[in-house]
C-alpha cells in the first residue's frame, strides 16, 4: 500500500446522517467547520478556512445567490454563524471584473484601441509596400502627425471644457500668412523676436475672442464659426495667392530630427503626456472637467466657470500656434488655404480618441492616438495605391463607430 493510500485510510467520515444535517447552506458550512476543527490532525486552533455558496433572502427579502466566508481569527471548532462574512455573489463577480470594466469604460481605453488599430494598419501596409518601412517615409508621416497632434490637443482642451473650436484650421493658416510678412529672410534678430511675439499674441487674442461671447450664453459653435469665416477672409485679404517666404533658418531648426524621428513629433508626444498629467492630477484639470461636465453644478461648488473656460481657449490658442509652426515647415510661404482642413481633422482625432463633444470627457493621449491613426490612414492609402477617397470613407466610418461605441460604454458605466 502506498503512502498516499495509507493517509487516505486514516481519514474518518464524521458527516452525520441526512436527518441531522441543516437545510440551509450557512448551517451546513457551520457544521462542516465544527467537524473539521474538532480534528486537530486536520486543523490547528484558529486555523483553516471554509466557505459556501447558496441562495438566501437579503435584507429586503429578495431571494439572491450568496457566499459565506469564514472570518479571520475565529476557530473552526467553536465558531458561530456570526463569524461568517456574507456577500452577494453578484457583488463578488462585479468586484473581480471591476478593474477591467473600469478601464474599458474609462478615458484611456479609446486611445489604447485606436493605437492598436494604428499599429495593425501600419503592419499591414508594411507587408504590402516595401517603401513604407523607410526612414524618409516615417519622417514625413511623423512631421504631419506633429502638426495634427498640436491642433487636436488644442481642440481637446476646449472640448473638455464644454466648448468647441471651429477656428483651429483657419487660425493655423492665418498665422502662416502673417509669418510670411514678419518671419522673413533678412530680418534682424529683434524684429524676428517681435514677429514671434506678434504671432503668439494673435493666437491668444483669437482664443479670447472665441471665449468672450460665451459670457452672453452664445453657443461656442456659432462663435467659432464666425471666427472661422473671419480668419479665412483675412488670410485671403493678406495673401490672395501663395506668396512671401518664411525664414529658411527658422524652418531648418524646426525640421531637426533624431535619426529619422523629427523633434517636433517628440515635443508633441511629450507635451501630450504633460497635459494628460495636468488634466488628471492638478486642480486646474479637475476644474476643467467639472466645468465641461456640468457648468451649473461647478459654479454651485465655487468653481469660477468663466475663468476656467477662458483658460481652455487660451491654452488652445497656444497649441494652435505650435501647430502653425509645423505647418510653416510644410508650405514654406504664405498660403491662405493651408490650414483649413485641420478643423475637421482635429475634431475627428479627438472623437476617435474618446472625447465627448458635450464636454467633460476625453484625454490628451486620446488626441495623440487619434492624430496618429488619421495620419496612418492617409499614409496607408497613399502607399497601397488606393483611391484617395478612401481616406474620407475610412475616417467617416471609424468616427461613427467610435462615437457610438464610446457613448454606449459610458451609458453602461453610468447605469452601474
Amino acid at each position: 500500500m502506498s503512502t498516499i493510500e495509507s493517509m487516505i485510510g486514516l481519514v474518518e467520515d464524521r458527516w452525520p446522517a441526512a436527518g441531522d444535517v441543516p437545510d440551509d447552506p450557512l448551517g451546513q458550512v457551520l457544521l462542516a467547520s465544527h467537524l473539521l476543527g474538532s480534528n486537530r490532525a486536520v486543523a490547528n486552533f484558529g486555523g483553516g478556512n471554509t466557505s459556501a455558496k447558496g441562495r438566501t433572502a437579503d435584507h429586503v427579502g429578495r431571494d439572491v445567490e450568496a457566499m459565506w466566508v469564514k472570518g479571520s481569527g475565529s476557530d473552526l471548532a467553536t465558531m458561530e454563524s456570526t463569524d461568517f462574512t456574507s456577500l452577494r455573489s453578484d457583488d463578488v463577480t462585479i468586484r473581480t471584473q471591476s478593474r477591467l470594466r473600469r478601464f474599458l469604460r474609462g478615458d484611456l481605453a479609446p486611445p489604447a484601441i485606436v493605437l492598436a488599430a494604428t499599429i495593425g494598419l501600419a503592419a499591414y501596409t508594411t507587408t504590402q509596400s516595401s517603401f513604407f518601412l523607410t526612414g524618409a517615409a516615417f519622417t514625413g508621416i511623423l512631421t504631419l502627425f506633429a502638426a495634427l497632434a498640436f491642433a487636436s490637443m488644442a481642440q481637446q482642451v476646449v472640448m473638455i471644457g464644454g466648448g468647441i473650436d471651429l477656428s483651429v484650421g483657419p487660425l493655423m493658416g492665418f498665422l502662416v500668412v502673417i509669418s510670411s510678412f514678419v518671419i522673413v529672410p533678412g530680418k534682424s534678430q529683434p524684429l524676428l523676436i517681435l514677429g514671434w511675439a506678434l504671432l503668439i499674441a494673435i493666437a491668444l487674442l483669437v482664443g479670447f475672442v472665441n471665449w468672450f461671447p460665451t459670457l452672453a450664453k452664445v453657443p461656442p459653435f456659432l462663435t467659432t464659426l464666425v471666427t472661422y469665416t473671419a480668419l479665412q477672409g483675412m488670410s485671403l485679404l493678406f495673401r490672395k495667392t501663395v506668396g512671401g517666404e518664411i525664414n529658411v533658418d527658422v524652418l531648418n531648426s524646426l525640421l531637426k530630427k533624431i535619426d529619422w524621428f523629427p523633434w517636433v513629433a517628440v515635443v508633441a508626444i511629450v507635451l501630450g503626456f504633460v497635459l494628460e498629467y495636468t488634466l488628471r492630477r492638478t486642480a486646474w484639470g479637475v476644474k476643467l472637467r467639472a466645468v465641461g461636465s456640468d457648468p451649473e453644478h461647478a459654479h454651485a461648488v465655487g468653481i469660477r466657470v468663466a475663468r476656467v473656460q477662458l483658460s481652455s481657449y487660451l491654452v488652445g490658442g497656444l497649441l494652435v500656434f505650435l501647430a502653425s509652426l509645423v505647418l510653416m515647415t510644410q508650405v514654406g510661404a504664405g498660403d491662405p488655404t493651408a490650414g483649413i482642413t485641420y478643423t475637421l481633422t482635429s475634431i475627428t482625432a479627438v472623437v476617435l480618441g474618446g472625447a465627448s463633444i458635450f464636454g467633460g470627457r476625453g484625454a490628451f493621449i486620446g488626441a495623440l492616438a487619434g492624430a496618429a491613426l488619421i495620419q496612418q490612414i492617409n499614409a496607408s492609402v497613399s502607399f497601397l495605391g488606393v483611391n484617395t477617397a478612401w481616406q474620407t470613407y475610412m475616417l467617416g466610418i471609424l468616427t461613427l463607430i467610435a462615437a457610438g461605441a464610446y457613448s454606449r460604454a459610458r451609458a453602461l458605466r453610468a447605469a452601474d
